[in-house]
C-alpha cells in the first residue's frame, strides 16, 4: 500500500474512533445494558410491579390492616436476566382488615387518616417467559 493510501486509512481509522467515542458520550445517558435506567410511573409494567410489591408486603405482613400505596415516589428498571424494578413508594395504613379487602379491593379501601405514611423501597425482580415474580427486597421506614 502506498503512502497516500495508507494515511488515507490511517484517516479515516482516526475519524471512526474520534466518531465512537462523541455517540458513546452522547448515548450514555441513554441506556447501559446492565445499567439502572428511570421508569415511567404510568408504565403498566411498572404499575403491575407495584400491584404485586404491595399484594406481597400485605401477604406477608403481620399487621391487622391493609396498606396502600399513596404514590409512587420514583420507579427505576435493570435488564438482567429479566427484569429488575426498584421502586420507591409512600405508603398508608387502610380502614380495611385483610379479610374486608377481599372483597373490597386493597386498591379502593379508604386511608386511616390518623396513622403515619411509610416510605417503603421494593425490589421487584421479573421474568415475563416464565410467569415469574418475586419480591426480593422489601425495606420500609
Amino acid at each position: 500500500m502506498g503512502s497516500p493510501a495508507r494515511s488515507l486509512l490511517l484517516l479515516a481509522a482516526l475519524a471512526l474512533a474520534i466518531s465512537s467515542v462523541l455517540s458513546a458520550k452522547s448515548g450514555m445517558s441513554q441506556r447501559l445494558v446492565g445499567g439502572l435506567m428511570d421508569a415511567d410511573s404510568g408504565d403498566v409494567d411498572v404499575q403491575r410491579m407495584l400491584s404485586f410489591a404491595m399484594r406481597e408486603y400485605n401477604r406477608f405482613s403481620k399487621e391487622k390492616f391493609l396498606h396502600r400505596p399513596v404514590r409512587l415516589l420514583s420507579a427505576r428498571k435493570q435488564v438482567v436476566a429479566g427484569m429488575n424494578y426498584f421502586l420507591e413508594v409512600e405508603i398508608g395504613k387502610t380502614i380495611c382488615t385483610m379479610d374486608e379487602a377481599k372483597d373490597y379491593g386493597w386498591f379502593r379501601c379508604p386511608f386511616d387518616e390518623q396513622k403515619e405514611k411509610r416510605r417503603c423501597s421494593f425490589m421487584v425482580h421479573n421474568k415475563p417467559w416464565l410467569n415469574a415474580t418475586t419480591l426480593m427486597n422489601t425495606s420500609c421506614h
